[in-house]
């Protein structure tokens, strides 16, 4: 602030200049010298900037108070002053300066309901300028400390108190400390409105999006804090649009009347309502409901009126309903933009007739010209070609141009998993309104399109294990998949070569084959927790095949695939468990009654044909926010195409993802999955193998169990036989001795449900919290197979006994592989425990209740 010396100082060198501006010319001279004192910090050339005096000029007294103005408007000092003397050839200009002090710290002290960023943050806002190594000005303080008061109202502490100390630094510093006494915590308490009689309070109060009183959802989403701008916006954006939806236009608000009072708190720990609270009072005045007289249009000449009135519903004697009419005007804009019409504009024109209560709307169209696309053309593509891009494409160079065909097609790009997520940011449309034509240019960001790499540890798939692998999704940048992978694991041996092409000989038509031999080691991990020996194999499955996929689309999002597959699946008798060989032996004389059981060990062939019908609307590949995924599929093996076995089964699967907008606005992303899967025998055979029943677990479906733990459970009851094969009987009964055995069936019915909250972190580091529900269960009960020897008997209450897995999980993209690793931990409510109590024992079997997992891949 300029002080009481300053001001004396400024007045009289301006007076005296003055009265020198009136002497005479001929006794001006010139200026002989230009002086400053009393400047430390400020360097002479930085003051000598603003003067614009200088020695050898005519001495000008205007132009010397010119120059005091120039530094007054500089804000760098306290206090100026300008001495004139005479010198030996002309007049000694002196500028006396004394600087304002500049800071050197600024402290904050006892914020706790917002950071000290936030405070600079509302500084910058604010423009203010209170920055250390500024010069000090005392009325920036002051405006200083009512935005931090503003914060502290905006926080819910509005009896909170701010107050400045300046302290000196010599020669010429400060250090200023904000001292912040935060109050008690004050939120909304209740909220009452005056003069409504159309809604009621409730209804009125579930209108208010940004303002709520203290509940578990508001203190959740922050909404029990109240600032009156916030609540004046409210009641304009949302309490207005109710009332205009139900035909009140004239409806008005006044000036909410806050107190602040201590009211009641409520019971429950944690949510409770603060000791002092806001008690807000909203006078509301309703008005008359108004009704439609017509409703015209103005400017129309590509749709008749007729067709355009049905974007709004809306009929003389309707409710005049501000909402149908807004959402008219959006639907209106997008038709217009499907033909090309992209400025297309409309505005409503309303006539109140208020003795009568009714409208009269007319739309003025304004529909501007059709555009056309001229060129599309993309960018960031280094490795993938452009036709790769350009057949996910719906627009097409030439014709009309539309914008929810742009919106499909970059969605469609966003589904290759080729790119970084394409944004609206991400692509041009430029308009050349002269000729009517568009260019559209799409800049991409390409991920990382193959691995080839040595791998090697520990899995709980695959044992101890090392591979070779290769595979990329844009082989030679034509967007094809190719697959290579080879590995040697305890548990696990597996060659695959598989390659799909999704535009064959640039058609249409999908195809893809896939060559594979597998040898896999059930061990008890795989089947149940009641084993105490961890090394213990169950039986080996070995299996050679190879496949050919063909797809073409239907539409936009839909799609279907005839897969052939045939495979010969054996198992190694002298690799099958004595203890589950009787449930291999069981269940392998109903596969094919006519075929030895050697034979049937030693390969059966399968031979199957699926049919698939796809959907998918998502908006990208791994991590998408919206959109559906729909999978239905029907496999029949054997029949008329051969093969030892005969059995149907069809699937359904479906995803539905959805971005959260009542907690994060729309930050985070609800994922939904549901499947469903059948598997029954026809024709010659009679059971459900055991390698083709359905069992759960793992991080595709169970996360919190094992692979393969989740299955009813029967007992094996099996004829005890001599060297010689001749049974053994009890001299008691005179029967055959029997040996009972738990096993785990296996069911023909799964199904399965998830349920995921997936909150992005930073950068590519994402967190999810998830619960999954699922069950596999047996409905045929003749089905399970027979034998000679042994009888198999489903433990009921281990049978449709669902289970229960939430947990959360942490993922992050792996760039070099280009898919999610996944960290698990899962804790498991629901789960199994039994005791099964047999002819000479019992046995006790208890689920896990914690499992932690990693993996990598999609969850779903």
């Amino acid at each position: 602030m300029l002080g009481k010396k300053m001001v004396v100082h400024a007045v009289t060198s301006a007076l005296l200049l003055t009265l020198a501006a009136w002497m005479p010319a001929q006794s001006r001279q010139t200026i002989e010298k230009i002086e400053i004192r009393g400047n430390h910090r400020i360097p002479q050339d930085t003051i000598f900037y603003y003067i614009q005096s200088r020695p050898g000029d005519v001495y000008d007294e205007r132009k010397v108070l010119s120059d005091f103005q120039s530094l007054f408007k500089t804000n760098l000092f306290k206090d100026i002053k300008i001495d004139v003397a005479d010198g030996e050839t002309g007049k000694i200009v002196t500028f006396i300066v004394e600087e304002k002090p500049i800071i050197r710290s600024i402290d904050y002290v006892g914020n706790k309901s917002f950071k000290t960023s936030d405070i600079l943050d509302k500084f910058n806002e604010e423009k203010l300028g209170l920055t250390v190594d500024s010069p000090f000005e005392p009325t920036k303080i002051k405006k200083a400390e009512r935005l931090i008061k503003g914060l502290l109202l905006t926080n819910g502490r509005p009896l909170g108190n701010v107050t400045s100390a300046v302290e000196e630094i010599p020669p010429n510093s400060v250090k200023i400390t904000f001292q912040i006494d935060e109050g008690e915590k004050v939120r909304i308490g209740k909220i009452m409105f005056e003069g409504n009689t159309v809604f009621d309070d409730g209804k009125l109060k579930d209108a208010l999006k940004l303002n709520k009183e203290r509940g578990i959802m508001s203190i959740f989403k922050g909404t029990d804090k109240y600032h009156n701008d916030k609540l004046l916006y409210d009641l304009e954006e949302n309490v207005k649009a109710l009332y205009q939806e139900y035909g009140y236009l004239d409806m008005k608000y006044g000036q909410p009347r806050m107190e602040i009072v201590e009211g009641p708190r409520g019971f429950i720990p944690l949510f409770r309502k603060t000791k002092k609270q806001f008690y807000l009072t909203i006078p509301i005045d309703e008005g008359a409901q108004y009704k439609i007289k017509e409703v015209k249009f103005d400017g129309n000449t590509l749709f008749k009126d007729e067709q355009l009135r049905g974007h709004f519903n809306l009929e003389p004697g309707d409710v005049a309903n501000f909402k149908a009419i807004k959402d008219g005007m959006e639907s209106l804009k997008k038709m217009y933009g499907l033909f090309g019409y992209i400025d297309f504009d409309i505005a409503p024109i309303v006539d109140y007739d208020k003795k009568n209560l009714q409208v009269a709307i007319t739309f003025t169209i304004d529909q501007g010209r059709q555009y056309r696309v001229d060129k599309i053309e993309f960018f960031g593509n280094t490795r993938t070609r452009d036709k790769v891009l350009r057949r996910e494409f719906r627009l097409f160079e030439q014709e009309v141009f539309s914008q929810a065909l742009l919106d499909i097609s970059v969605q469609r790009l966003n589904q290759l998993g080729l790119f970084e997520k394409i944004e609206e940011d991400d692509y041009e449309i430029k308009r050349n309104p002269e000729e009517g034509m568009v260019d559209i240019n799409v800049t991409v960001q390409e991920k990382g399109q193959q691995s080839i790499g040595l791998t090697g540890g520990i899995s709980g798939y695959q044992g101890s294990f090392i591979g070779l692998n290769y595979s990329t999704n844009n082989f030679l940048g034509y967007g094809d998949k190719l697959s290579f992978d080879a590995i040697f694991g305890t548990r696990l041996v597996n060659f695959m070569f598989s390659f799909q092409d999704p535009y064959f000989l640039d058609t249409n038509t999908l195809f893809g084959f896939s060559i594979y031999n597998r040898r896999y080691s059930y061990d008890v991990n795989d089947y149940s927790y009641f084993y105490t020996d961890d090394a213990r194999d169950l039986y080996v499955q070995k299996t050679l095949g190879f496949s050919l996929t063909f797809g073409r689309p239907l539409s936009l999002f839909w799609r279907y695939y005839l897969t052939y597959e045939f495979q010969n699946i054996s198992f190694p008798l002298g690799d099958i468990d004595e203890d589950y060989r009787y449930l291999v032996e069981y269940q392998l004389w109903g596969v094919n009654p006519g075929l030895p059981l050697d034979d049937a060990l030693s390969g059966l062939h399968r031979s199957q044909v699926t049919a698939r019908l796809a959907y998918n609307s998502t908006d990208d590949y791994f991590f998408p926010t919206r959109g559906q995924e729909i999978s239905i599929g029907f496999s029949v093996s054997g029949g008329i195409l051969q093969g030892d076995f005969n059995l149907l089964s069809p699937t359904a699967d479906y995803k539905v993802f959805l971005k959260d907008k009542l907690f994060s606005g729309g930050r985070h992303v609800w994922a939904f999955h549901v499947r469903s899967m059948f598997v029954s025998p026809f024709g010659d055979t009679l059971a459900v193998p055991f390698y083709e029943r359905f069992f759960m677990g793992g991080d595709w479906d169970m996360r919190g169990f094992d692979i393969r733990g989740i299955s009813p459970y029967g007992i094996v009851s099996t004829i005890q036989k001599d060297n010689q094969g001749i049974p053994i009987m009890d001299t008691e009964t005179g029967l055959p001795l029997r040996s009972d055995i738990v096993q785990p069936l296996g069911g023909d019915l799964y199904g399965l449900a998830q349920a995921e909250y997936r909150i992005p972190l930073v950068g590519p580091v994402s967190m999810s919290v998830f619960g999954d529900i699922g069950m596999t269960t047996i409905t045929q009960f003749d089905k399970l197979g027979f034998s000679p020897d042994s009888n198999v008997y489903l433990l009921t209450d281990t049978n449709r006994e669902y289970r229960v897995s939430t947990g959360v999980e942490l993922q992050f993209m792996l760039p070099m592989i280009n898919a999610p690793f996944r960290l698990i931990f899962a804790y498991n409510p629901v789960r199994m425990t039994r005791e099964f109590r047999l002819r000479d024992r019992v046995i006790f079997y208890e689920e896990p209740e914690r499992n932690v997992q990693f993996t990598i891949g999609k969850s779903f």
